[in-house]
């Protein structure tokens, strides 16, 4: 069960406009789309991390931004969050073994209202016993500042998302992710940086 006072620990490594990029994770190439404002190259642009991958730790429940979304049960053990083993880590989630994901980091550096944000997600073939919804979320702190619906059974993916805040953030703040679907599903956190 999620532990309701929440996990302040680590998670652990396992052994071993807006512009999307969509890509199956079997196929040969990938399908983009984008818009951007003319006379920009945004392939030029410089990346900053938003946050530190390797400190995601678990909240409390009471702080849920989305306590409506919450299953009748919560069951997330320290099995279904982990780090990948790559160079670059990223968080992987397994929700046979977290149905509902309440994780949260801290942002490494300060950003203004307007700022450009890239953000990176993953999934494995994602399958459920009927027709159903993913939903991704991230917030600064209680703020909403960017989701996105995924239908279910959907095949394997890979896309890059950018938006534009409408609120700042301070270094420090908590950035928070909140992921839930139906089934067992793999999902892998990439990068969140802005873009200057």
């Amino acid at each position: 069960m999620l532990d309701p006072e929440g996990d302040r620990m680590h998670i652990p490594r396992m052994p071993g406009g807006s512009r999307i990029v969509l890509c199956s994770w079997l196929a040969v190439g990938c399908v983009t789309r984008e818009t951007s404002n003319a006379g920009q190259n945004p392939d030029q642009s410089l990346e900053l991390p938003i946050i530190d991958q390797t400190h995601w730790h678990t909240y409390p429940v009471s702080e849920d931004p989305l306590p409506q979304h919450q299953p009748a049960q919560l069951d997330c053990s320290p099995a279904g969050y982990y780090l990948t083993p790559s160079i670059v880590p990223e968080l992987e989630l397994d929700t046979a073994y977290c149905n509902y994901s309440l994780l949260s980091t801290d942002a490494v550096q300060s950003l203004a209202p307007g700022a450009q944000l890239r953000f990176a997600l993953r999934h494995f073939e994602l399958l459920a016993d009927e027709p159903a919804q993913a939903h991704v979320a991230l917030f600064f702190g209680d703020a909403l500042v960017w989701e996105t619906y995924i239908d279910i059974p959907a095949p394997a993916q890979v896309a890059e998302f950018s938006f534009r805040i409408q609120r700042a953030l301070a270094k420090g703040d908590p950035v928070r992710l909140h992921l839930h679907n139906h089934g067992q599903n793999t999902w892998v956190i990439g990068k969140l940086t802005s873009t200057r």
